[in-house]
């Protein structure tokens, strides 16, 4: 299966993971409009659907990670800035003005050099592989971190793992399947992030992984 290339794509991928996504969920279209007038610019179609969709979603957008509320976007140097790290080791951000509607994601890690470099090859991309890191990072109902050696592949097997096309996250695969999701770190031994759309779900997850989990959520 291809990586989406909507806004629709994208909230098929990860909806199971989440509650529904709400009318009241995304922002009014005249802020909307009004942060564009202040960039020049309309927002590439991919990311305007995120904010028309969710941009008000807490577990989505700042779960962990954080996409930026129309209010801070922000260009500098040729790129709009619209998300950061939660610590801010990183930020991400696109070529202003865009070139597509689905434009390349790029990344600035602060290290004592920082330079934009490749993240997703697009946006669509990138939004799927940002929102399941922020479900298997305590933004989904439900979940849990721990470590595992190579046998949890195994186990894996009958789901299915996220396209990596166009993906510049190295050691990082997701694996999913309805209501739930798997993040490993590579390599062996993995460090494991799963999210689970609730309890129930979270309970078949751990009984098919068998993992000494370190910490679950939530909390009792």
């Amino acid at each position: 299966m291809g990586l989406p290339e909507t806004w629709d794509g994208i909230e098929e991928e990860v909806r199971e993971l989440f509650p529904a996504i709400r009318p009241r969920d995304g922002v009014w279209p005249l802020d909307l409009e009004t942060a564009e007038r202040r960039l020049g610019q309309r927002l590439p179609l991919v990311l305007r659907g995120l904010y028309l969709r969710c941009g008000l979603r807490e577990d989505l957008l700042h779960g962990f990670e954080h996409v930026f509320p129309l209010n801070r976007l922000a260009t500098k140097d040729g790129v709009l800035i619209f998300a950061s790290e939660n610590q801010g080791v990183c930020e991400w951000g696109m070529h202003w003005p865009p070139s597509t509607d689905d434009p390349p994601v790029l990344r600035k890690d602060f290290t004592a050099t920082p330079v934009w470099e490749p993240d997703h090859d697009r946006l669509s991309g990138f939004l799927v592989w940002f929102l399941l890191w922020q479900a298997v990072n305590g933004g989904a109902p439900a979940g849990a971190n721990g470590d595992a050696d190579a046998s949890v592949l195994e186990q894996l097997t009958g789901w299915r793992e996220l396209d990596r096309t166009g993906c510049h996250w190295t050691g990082v695969r997701f694996f999913v399947r309805p209501g739930q999701a798997v993040c490993l770190a590579d390599p062996a031994p993995f460090y494991v992030s799963a999210a689970a759309r609730d309890a129930d779900a979270f309970a078949a997850l751990d009984s098919s992984l068998r993992i000494d989990w370190n910490y679950t959520w939530p909390e009792d």
